[in-house]
């Protein structure tokens, strides 16, 4: 098989790319704006690999999407191409609308007219997976979870894009019959991940003794997946998912913000001892909350489990222990990478 990627220089992309080329005998497409990954080093392993191709170019480009359908003959396509920042999106809107809906839109028109094209047997295989994010849910009350059929209450214009693009989705496939499936995704971390997101962040604060910015109280809650967990569940769903379906990707590790950053700083404190801070803990302090930032969200993940037995196999101590040895190991990665930049707020 070989299946095409967007955004397959992203944190999450790029731990698609590799596990393809590492762990089945598939090939894949990279298609990305820039050969390189926030990392520029996430990719290293398997960009010799002939099984492996890079077409550098926008998902808002119908013709550059169309030429690179044709050229390398994809039977899936996996889009994961877009902008994924919370806070960005509420300083700065436009982009992530553009990229998010308009890229969605223009990825969805070629491969249709690709795959109206295609044999009637590859037809019959192929699969467009659309990797969203339990963002578009909004805010959970105490005692629920977030299921396949939750209506959208998005608290951001990147939540709001997120949601606009799975609508697009579906109304290509109703109105086209390509056979699209949506996924919703938790939190993710886990190595290569840029130190803007929450757990690098903290990790890279920690190591240079800087403080720890906490929104609020920190008792906003999240649920955490492991990088390579999410990529075996795309790939589970990629083989026995069902067109026409949404599946929900997460864990049972529900931990508040706060509880997150206290675990990374006491597992520093043992695996990396600071002459100057013998509890990096005393480095958090507590900042004011962003707008629209949702308190609780949960993800009811059986749908996945049940149909597909998909499940995670990294509990969040065992992935975070991972994570943070991955940091302390790869030092010189997260100084030197143009985005790697340690301002991120937990």
């Amino acid at each position: 098989m070989r299946i095409l990627v967007t955004g397959g220089s992203g944190f999450i992309g790029s731990a698609l790319c590799r596990y393809i080329i590492e762990q089945t005998d598939w090939s894949v497409v990279n298609v990305s704006r820039s050969p390189y990954s926030a990392s520029t080093q996430a990719l290293d392993l398997v960009r010799s690999s002939d099984r492996y191709h890079f077409a550098q170019g926008d998902i808002t480009d119908i013709n550059f999407l169309r030429q690179t359908l044709w050229t390398y003959s994809p039977e899936a396509v996996i889009h994961l191409a877009g902008e994924s920042s919370v806070d960005k999106s509420l300083v700065a809107s436009q982009q992530a609308l553009e990229s998010n809906i308009l890229g969605t839109n223009t990825l969805l028109d070629a491969t249709c007219g690709y795959w109206r094209r295609s044999p009637d047997d590859r037809k019959s295989r192929f699969r467009f997976i659309y990797v969203s994010t339990v963002e578009v849910y909004g805010s959970l009350g105490h005692l629920e979870k977030f299921k396949e059929d939750c209506p959208y209450r998005s608290s951001s214009p990147y939540a709001a894009s997120k949601a606009a693009s799975e609508q697009l989705v579906w109304a290509c496939g109703a109105s086209y019959g390509l056979p699209i499936i949506i996924t919703n995704c938790s939190n993710n971390y886990g190595p290569y991940q840029s130190t803007q997101k929450l757990i690098p962040a903290t990790i890279t604060r920690a190591m240079n003794g800087e403080k720890i910015p906490v929104y609020g109280s920190g008792q906003n809650t999240r649920n955490w997946l492991y990088v390579d967990d999410h990529v075996k569940a795309l790939l589970s769903i990629l083989r026995l998912g069902q067109p026409f379906t949404k599946y929900n990707i997460g864990t049972s590790d529900d931990l508040t913000n706060l509880a997150v950053v206290k675990r990374i700083c006491h597992l520093l404190d043992e695996l990396l001892p600071s002459h100057e801070y013998s509890q990096r803990e005393t480095l958090i302090e507590f900042v004011q909350d962003r707008t629209g930032h949702n308190f609780r969200s949960s993800i009811d993940w059986s749908k996945i489990n049940q149909e597909i037995n998909w499940s995670p196999t990294e509990r969040f101590d065992s992935g975070l222990e991972k994570t943070v040895k991955w940091y302390i190991n790869h030092e010189g990665w997260w100084r030197s990478s143009p985005l790697a930049k340690v301002h991120a707020v937990a």
